[in-house]
């Protein structure tokens, strides 16, 4: 259940960056769309509808990206995190829970990538992990989630060994190196 959430909000991070492209017609229907198909799941395990807007519980995200150090690009990372969550839960939230975002820089550094991964998982007790950017930081922080059976989404990093270790909770939404040097040739 949780690998399947954690999938359907990746998804819809995912799409998000695309709907900021789109008319305001089309992003009022989404929302709108979004708003009628709000449903939870409560403590008994039957389901009830909830009103738009209105959150019984939350969906922790954390973000791992280099907002200061020698990389400092993870601010744009941040932002569009923070802007997909927005939208997410100005159309309801994502089956009536709200997007809660915890964001950690790890300086572009794998040392720190791992600590703050481990702050997420074990602190904040998150239940997705976007990030890290470089392939560096997330081969280090990736264990971290895979030993607690958290999706992980790194939107960046590009090494083939991410994907090829056998690893079923990390997905990559860029594509590896030995694709991008194999059609350039």
């Amino acid at each position: 259940m949780k690998k399947g959430i954690a999938l359907v909000l990746a998804g819809m991070l995912a799409l998000s960056a695309l709907t900021g492209c789109g008319s305001k017609k089309e992003t009022d229907a989404t929302a709108k769309t979004a708003e009628s198909a709000v449903s939870t799941k409560e403590a008994g395990g039957k389901d009830s509808s909830a009103a738009a807007g209105e959150f019984t519980g939350k969906i922790k995200v954390g973000v791992i990206c280099p907002k200061s150090g020698t990389a400092g690009d993870g601010v744009y990372m941040e932002a569009a995190c923070q802007m997909a969550a927005e939208e997410i839960n100005a159309a309801g939230g994502m089956d009536g829970l709200e997007v809660e975002l915890y964001v950690e820089d790890d300086e572009g550094t794998a040392q720190k990538s791992v600590t703050v991964a481990q702050k997420l998982v074990n602190q904040e007790k998150v239940d997705i992990v976007i990030g890290a950017q470089n392939s560096a930081c997330t081969l280090a922080n990736m264990l971290v989630t895979q030993e607690a059976g958290i999706v992980q989404i790194t939107p960046g990093s590009s090494s083939p060994s991410i994907t090829q270790q056998g690893n079923d909770w990390i997905f990559r939404t860029s594509i590896s190196d030995l694709t991008a040097a194999t059609t350039i040739m």
